[in-house]
């Protein structure tokens, strides 16, 4: 069988729950300026949107799929505070530890489950 087309995860494959989402209160916005870049849901970026070389240089999760071009300023909205929940399965933690990455975003204020 062929296949016709894939889908990435969407806001809400990663995010369960948030306190006052109304408000944005748990979000945040970094600029991103370098090479052109797809960002996905679930991906945790650094300070200026950057890879994180460690998971304690997390500052929040891509809430939204956002293409960046090359030398331009890109707003990404982040999970950036708790009370928060994320699934465990839609979290982009490339070359990071898992349980690195779930301790440093609880410590943060957001819970991690095994929701899918």
């Amino acid at each position: 069988m062929s296949l016709i087309a894939t889908e990435g995860f969407r806001t809400s494959h990663l995010l369960k729950g948030e306190l006052w989402p109304e408000y944005a209160y748990c979000r945040s916005v970094v600029v991103y300026n370098g090479a052109a870049k797809t960002f996905k849901v679930g991906d945790v970026v650094a300070a200026a949107g950057g890879v994180p070389a460690a998971a304690a240089n997390i500052v929040g999760v891509v809430l939204f799929e956002t293409d960046a071009a090359a030398s331009t300023n890109t707003n990404l909205v982040l999970l950036s505070k708790g009370p928060a929940i994320v699934s465990k399965a839609a979290l982009n933690v490339g070359a990071l530890v898992l349980a690195d990455v779930v301790t440093k975003l609880e410590s943060m204020g957001i819970q991690v489950n095994d929701s899918v």
